[in-house]
């Protein structure tokens, strides 16, 4: 008996037919061609200006552009792009600003400051006709309002010749019609204002002119310097610059004295020069090694103050003890009538302490001879104050040094003298 063969079930079985495959690969085929097609028509419709595209985006701007400019017709508008292969997008372009209506005026904050001429003075306003008296300037428009344009309206700032009062500064070319406070109309009869602050008055009826300057040196004799015993070297400084003023001495024991006094015995005093002569802002003294005493003086608030705590008022004139030298000389040559013999003047002196009134009478001239020539002096003696302890002073002005000290001669209560001399 006789068996038919039945086919293999092996890997012929496992396979599915070779036309289920090609259908499945056209399928795929289609597929990926219809979305390309659908990439490539999303892409030109977006190009396209009646789609909405790049170039509809800006399909209304020629009509709002031809507003805003005052154009009465409308610009043509682009022709459409050909069609074209499917590629990256290009960048929008920014869209034009629009331009301003020509015959619109612009917003007030815009408008410059030429249009808006300050308000005239009563005068003008009262004389001219036509114009407001109160509020000059009108409302600002609203913006996008029509309005007149400058040249067609009346400019307050034009003023009419029957405006201004015969007489007005202002109506000339003069520096007086600037509109400066000193430029205000002044009454019939009133003084003029005065130019810049006010000078300070003179204290001794006379302007002081500044000292001569230069370095000095005096020996200090111990009794009369005729009997020729030396103790110290004194170094005498007077600067300045028109303004401000310095003053120093600088003192040094010699001989057999510099075995009982060592260091320096200093003194110094600066300020302003004024038209009152010599104006002391600090006095200061040092000895030796001494801490220094010092003076201040505040001027604007009138108050003295000192090293040692206390406090004082300012007065006119105000002089320090190294100061009032000098500041006898400067008066001495602006009004030497009042160092006439037996006259006196009077200074309020700063010491390192207190404020006192001190006196200087005149004893005349007198003529020093000494071993570097013949100085013809101006001798005045200091007569107050006269407490109980309070040494004699008495001052030499040389004629031929600009009426600086050339001598000072102090004598103590017990008769013992110390004499300084100008030798160079």
């Amino acid at each position: 008996m006789t068996t038919t063969p039945r086919p293999a079930s092996g890997p012929a079985r496992s396979n599915p037919p070779r036309g289920r495959v090609r259908r499945a690969i056209g399928l795929a085929a289609a597929l990926a061609l219809s979305l390309l097609l659908h990439v490539w028509l999303l892409a030109w419709l977006g190009s396209r200006p009646e789609f909405g595209g790049e170039a509809g985006a800006i399909r209304s701007d020629p009509v709002v552009v031809a507003l805003l400019s005052g154009e009465a017709q409308m610009k043509p508008k682009d022709a459409a792009p050909a069609p074209a292969a499917v590629r990256p997008r290009p960048p929008r372009p920014a869209r034009p600003a629009p331009r301003p209506n020509a015959i619109t005026t612009a917003p007030a904050s815009e408008a410059p400051k030429a249009e808006r001429p300050p308000e005239p003075e009563p005068e003008a306003q009262a004389g001219a006709e036509g114009l407001p008296t109160a509020d000059v300037a009108s409302p600002d428009p609203a913006p996008g309002t029509p309005a007149t344009p400058p040249e067609a309206s009346p400019s307050p700032s034009v003023a009419q010749p029957s405006a201004q009062p015969a007489g007005d500064p202002a109506a000339s070319g003069s520096p007086a019609g600037t509109g400066s406070p000193a430029a205000t109309s002044t009454p019939a009869g009133a003084p003029a204002a005065a130019e810049g602050p006010a000078k300070p008055a003179l204290v001794f009826g006379t302007a002081l002119a500044a000292p001569p300057t230069g370095r000095w040196q005096f020996r200090v004799y111990y009794g009369d310097y005729s009997d020729n015993r030396p103790v110290a070297t004194l170094d005498y400084l007077i600067e300045h610059d028109g303004d401000r003023y310095r003053l120093r001495t600088e003192g040094r024991a010699e001989g057999l004295t510099a075995l009982l006094y060592s260091g320096v015995l200093t003194q110094a005093s600066g300020g302003r020069l004024t038209e009152n002569g010599l104006q002391p802002e600090r006095f200061a003294e040092q000895r030796g090694k001494r801490a220094e005493r010092w003076a201040t003086v505040d001027w604007p608030r009138g108050e003295i103050a000192f090293s040692g705590g206390e406090r004082a008022k300012t007065v006119p004139g105000l002089q320090d003890r190294l100061s009032v030298l000098v500041q006898l000389g400067l008066l001495a040559r602006a009004a030497p009538e009042r160092f006439a013999a037996g006259q006196s003047v009077v200074f309020d002196e700063m010491t390192l302490r207190d404020v006192e009134r001190a006196r200087y009478a005149s004893r005349g001239d007198e003529v020093l001879e000494t071993d570097t020539g013949t100085l013809r002096t101006l001798h005045l003696e200091r007569t107050e104050p006269r407490k109980r302890d309070d040494p004699v002073v008495e001052i030499w002005l040389g004629y031929d040094l600009g009426l600086i000290p050339v001598r000072i001669r102090m004598t103590d209560v017990g008769g013992r003298i110390l004499d300084q001399l100008l030798v160079r």
